[in-house]
């Protein structure tokens, strides 16, 4: 309002007509204060601010769940939290002051277990340590841990599981229809094979070996996998697995080698491995080879309609007497 009227004082004033100027002033500055403060105009909302809690007033339950807790600026940790955060910066720190070698944990059956040890270092050491493993593919405690137990000639279950593969890799390269691949200081192999089947579908085999047995005393198991969208293959695929595990619940139980656990789906086979007299080195690997063989033949077979069930036993039985498929 008050700038209208100060526009028609102005105007009045340099027009010499200050009497009809000073009403239009007075009406724009009206017309301007009801724009302005008019009840169209949407009232400016003040933002409502919730009171800021104090330290300690975020959790009103301090025992929840049966834990104390501690606060922190405001924050809560449980003591399992607190030692995780400790343990954390350790192994942030550890680079400086020393080399800090993170373990397994102990197993009831595993006389090789490890346990958590500090050792000092040299700097020059430790980077030399890092880039051999990273070269290698390996920890820093992996790697440190294998160092020792060949200077001190000591056999590592990594180090027996690496020499099983080596061996069974060697042993079936020799193989022309099952193509190993070997990944060192891995406790998993693979092995593959192709059906002569539409599209030629990929058989793959995946041995894992474990650093002990395991409670029912199995070493490893064994993963036979078809990679196949063809529904009818899969349902073949299955009907064997089915047929293959019924012979060996058959023949291999009263030969004393116990109860052996499968699992079939989706066109995949897992059957735990039971350890064998010889156990160790070249010749576990030459029995894990043969069965592999054994089966991959007796697969093919019977999916490309060479042999029925009846044929499949035959086959099998005469494996047993070889001494094939005793795994």
């Amino acid at each position: 309002m008050c700038l209208g009227i100060a526009v028609g004082t102005a105007i009045g004033v340099a027009t010499d007509n200050l009497g009809l100027w000073m009403p239009v002033g007075l009406s724009i500055g009206m017309m301007l204060g009801l724009s302005y403060m008019g009840p169209w105009r949407r009232p400016k909302r003040k933002r409502k601010r919730s009171p800021r809690k104090k330290m300690g007033e975020r959790s009103k339950d301090k025992e929840a769940f049966g834990k104390p807790r501690t606060e922190v600026r405001g924050y809560l940790f449980t003591e399992e939290n607190k030692t995780r955060i400790k343990n954390y910066i350790i192994r942030l720190t550890n680079y400086k002051t020393g080399d800090i070698i993170q373990t397994y944990p102990k197993k009831e059956n595993d006389t090789m277990a490890k346990n958590l040890y500090s050792l000092l270092l040299d700097d020059e050491v430790v980077r030399a340590l890092d880039l051999l493993a990273m070269r290698r593919g390996m920890s820093r405690s992996a790697l440190a841990n294998a160092a020792l137990a060949e200077f001190c000639a000591v056999l590592t279950p990594e180090e027996r599981i690496n020499r099983i593969f080596k061996s069974l890799d060697a042993y079936m390269g020799a193989t022309p229809d099952i193509v190993p691949f070997l990944v060192e200081n891995r406790p998993t192999m693979t092995l593959k094979s192709s059906l002569e089947y539409k599209y030629r579908p990929t058989i793959r085999y995946e041995v894992e070996l474990y650093r002990a047995p395991d409670q029912t005393g199995d070493v490893g198991e064994l993963s036979v996998v078809f990679r196949t969208q063809s529904a009818t293959l899969v349902d073949a695929i299955t009907r064997f697995f089915t047929l293959w595990c019924k012979l060996e619940n058959a023949y291999l139980t009263p030969l004393g080698r116990g109860s052996i656990t499968y699992q079939i789906a989706g066109g995949k086979l897992t059957r735990r491995l039971r350890p064998v007299e010889a156990g160790e080195g070249e010749d576990f690997s030459k029995i894990l080879g043969d069965y592999i063989t054994l089966l991959d033949k007796l697969m093919k077979c019977y999916l490309m309609g060479e042999a029925d069930a009846a044929r499949i036993e035959l086959e099998y039985r005469a494996a047993l007497r070889r001494g094939v498929g005793l795994l």
